[in-house]
């Protein structure tokens, strides 16, 4: 009897993963006075769609250091993982944005690209 053992990345079911997600790119941020952590939406650019991921809430952060007004108090810190085949490498930067299908928007911070999957660390963003 066979066995159809070890699953392949590509055979996983989408709706396994639970979530999807659209990843944006922020165009160049204006310089002079345009507020902290400016970003105008109207700029963004949409580079992937419809990636089926699975989200997990990891912590939530301490206060940031600078203690801007701007700032979240206790940020929401998240996991976003990915099937590595899923996503060229390096096709998804620190700062791009991504967008849930409930809405929810995630600043992306660090991505650690695996033999399997991609974990990307994410801020919800406020607002």
């Amino acid at each position: 009897m066979g066995s159809n053992f070890p699953v392949q990345p590509t055979s996983i079911p989408q709706t396994i993963a639970g979530r999807t997600i659209s990843i944006s790119r922020i165009g160049d941020l204006p310089t002079g006075d345009a507020g902290y952590r400016s970003g105008d939406r109207g700029s963004e650019t949409v580079v992937l769609t419809g990636l089926a991921c699975d989200i997990q809430f990891v912590t939530r952060g301490p206060d940031p250091a600078p203690k801007v007004p701007e700032d979240t108090v206790g940020r929401q810190l998240w996991r976003i993982f990915v099937l590595a085949n899923a996503v060229a490498v390096n096709a998804i930067k620190r700062n791009d944005v991504a967008t849930d299908d409930l809405g929810r928007r995630f600043k992306l911070n660090d991505m650690y690209w695996g033999a399997i999957d991609l974990v990307i660390e994410a801020e919800l963003e406020r607002g």
